[in-house]
């Protein structure tokens, strides 16, 4: 009995050490750099039926779309022609 609970802690302290190796991260995903401030929701590179409100995140920054039922922060609402072309 003894011999079984040496191997068996052996074993485990054993695969504490390799284990660990092969686990994936979960923490390593950033999140989207392109979800909305105020809803959280994906937005999109291209204007699309769902997604109609141009957004520019940083001031020179690549433009995104988000949808139109959202409170966003006047200051990063795009108010150009560019944002008003036909899907």
């Amino acid at each position: 009995m003894n011999k079984m609970i040496v191997r068996s802690a052996a074993v485990l302290a054993l695969a504490s050490m390799v284990l660990p190796a092969f686990a994936q991260k979960k923490d390593d995903k950033k999140p989207a750099e392109n979800t909305c401030p105020a809803c959280k929701m994906a937005m999109t590179p291209k204007k699309t039926a769902k997604t109609t409100v141009a957004v520019q995140l940083k001031k020179g920054g690549k433009v995104f779309f988000c949808c139109d039922h959202c409170k966003m922060d006047p200051k990063i609402l795009v108010k150009s022609k560019s944002s008003d072309t036909k899907m």
